[in-house]
């Protein structure tokens, strides 16, 4: 095979050198298909230039300048790599990641994400001082999207509290249902219900398998809320105004709490997508977050408790929550209303069947959830956006639909030994026919209390500078 023409190019076109192709040391990730593709055309139009500046040289309509050093192209292996879209010579070999790799890497990523971010939001006050215009709520908005577009915001909602400073106050966007609101009328509503109704693991389930009827609940649900987020959000509990505990307990009882390790306010946070699923990719996306917060219920006190065994499950629950406990975590969901769901929906025979053949039967979160144990309360995030493909595309069928069904839920921790039965529920609650089809995004509900304090600001100075004009006008009469 003869070799190729050696075609003139200068230094600054000259595009195949060493250097250039040599992957850096940092790069452990193979490049995507559209970076690729974008090289293959990159180089085909270069080559393209170069071929047709060689012509027009030689046939004399232009001239190189002299003045410059030129060097022969080099065809050589990170060319063809390149040229055939495959990416640079040393690219092509990567070794997968360990555990701790990656966790390095996400680490690294992310401590850059909070730096730029930390760095935009620097220079936004630098301007906003200098400047002597006010921004209006909507350009607020747009340049609060545009930034988490281009440094990849996990979410809108979470940039603009941190931007504000705002929380948000509990249980201010999901009412409970009231002695005037009847069963049948009760919408976008929630209450606490009775634990005894549901039928869990006994104490000699391990040999007989038998359920039996639940003795009660640790934790009364207090307050709930409804909020939608562009993507899942995680630890909202620093998000909101947490309540204060409604009960009065003795000093013994709080002793008895503290002893034995146990939060009096433990927040559940079950995060439910509203997008289509799909079998591969990432498991993020729009979504809604019912997040209720419960209490220890009143007058409990751990040391009197007669389910002892229960008692200490949960305890190492609250303890060991990151190790093997984590897969404990269990949920009961239940719908109350299901032949009429089934007519107002309306579902098809085949999934009313399936509703009433599912019904009230226990779901394992494991590993899908995430735990935050602050000093004054103990955080659950369910990540029902990992479930599985099955799961989810049940959901998402069922979504449009689920404005006429009345669910409850219930949370326990599974008992896999007789020493951990008989079972206790840690908290249930009631939701009343909510429409999920419906955004309750957070900057939406923080907004109108932003633009009043703004607007309440106006009027201050507007008031100022009247009253300074008058006394500008008694000293010049």
């Amino acid at each position: 095979m003869t070799p190729s023409p050696s075609i003139p190019l200068t230094q600054s076109e000259h595009r195949h050198t060493s250097a250039e192709y040599q992957s850096p040391t940092n790069s452990i990730r193979p490049i995507s298909p559209a970076s690729s593709l974008c090289e293959f055309f990159d180089c085909k139009s270069e080559l393209s230039s170069s071929i047709l500046s060689t012509g027009l040289v030689v046939s004399g309509e232009i001239n190189l300048p002299q003045e410059e050093e030129t060097v022969p192209a080099r065809w050589h292996l990170s060319s063809l790599w390149e040229f055939f879209g495959w990416g640079a010579a040393r690219n092509h070999q990567h070794r997968n990641l360990n555990r701790r790799q990656s966790l390095q890497q996400e680490r690294h990523e992310e401590r850059n994400r909070q730096q730029q971010e930390t760095e935009i939001l620097d220079r936004g006050d630098e301007e906003r001082s200098a400047s002597t215009t006010t921004v209006d709520g909507g350009q607020s908005r747009m340049l609060t999207a545009f930034s988490n577009l281009m440094h990849h915001q996990k979410n809108i909602s979470a940039l603009k509290y941190r931007v504000t400073g705002q929380r948000l106050v509990c249980g201010s966007t999901f009412e409970r249902r009231g002695e005037t609101c009847t069963f049948e009328e009760a919408k976008e509503r929630w209450e606490p219900t009775d634990a005894t109704k549901y039928r869990i693991r006994s104490k000699n389930y391990i040999r007989t398998r038998i359920k039996e009827g639940c003795k009660g609940n640790f934790y009364e649900v207090v307050a709930s809320d409804l909020i939608s987020f562009e993507k899942k959000q995680t630890h909202v509990a620093q998000m909101v105004h947490l309540p204060v505990d409604p009960y009065k307990r003795s000093p013994e009882e709080r002793e008895a709490i503290a002893e034995y390790g146990l939060p009096t306010l433990l927040v559940v946070n079950m995060q439910l997508p509203v997008y289509q699923p799909s079998l591969f990719g990432a498991c993020d996306g729009p979504g809604h977050s019912f997040v209720f917060y419960c209490f220890l219920r009143e007058k409990f006190n751990p040391r009197t408790f007669q389910n002892q065994a229960a008692l200490g499950l949960f305890r190492r629950f609250i303890r060991d929550c990151r190790n093997q406990m984590q897969y404990r975590i269990k949920l009961i969901p239940k719908f109350l209303n299901v032949d009429e769901w089934a007519e107002k929906g309306p579902l098809t025979a085949t999934e009313h069947r399936l509703v009433h053949q599912f019904n009230e039967k226990p779901i394992l979160t494991r590993p899908y959830q995430h735990f935050f144990h602050e000093p004054n309360y103990f955080e659950i995030d369910v990540d029902v956006h990992s479930w599985l493909y099955v799961a989810r595309k049940a959901l998402w069928t069922l979504l449009p639909r689920m404005h006429e069904v009345i669910t409850e839920v219930a949370l326990l921790i599974q008992g896999n030994r007789p020493d951990d039965l008989p079972e206790h529920i840690v908290a249930v609650a009631r939701v009343y026919r909510v429409n999920l089809t419906k955004f309750r995004y957070l900057s939406d509900i923080l907004e109108p209390s932003s633009q009043k304090e703004d607007q309440d600001a106006e009027n201050s100075h507007g008031d100022l500078k009247l009253n300074g004009t008058d006394e500008e006008l008694s000293s010049l009469e």
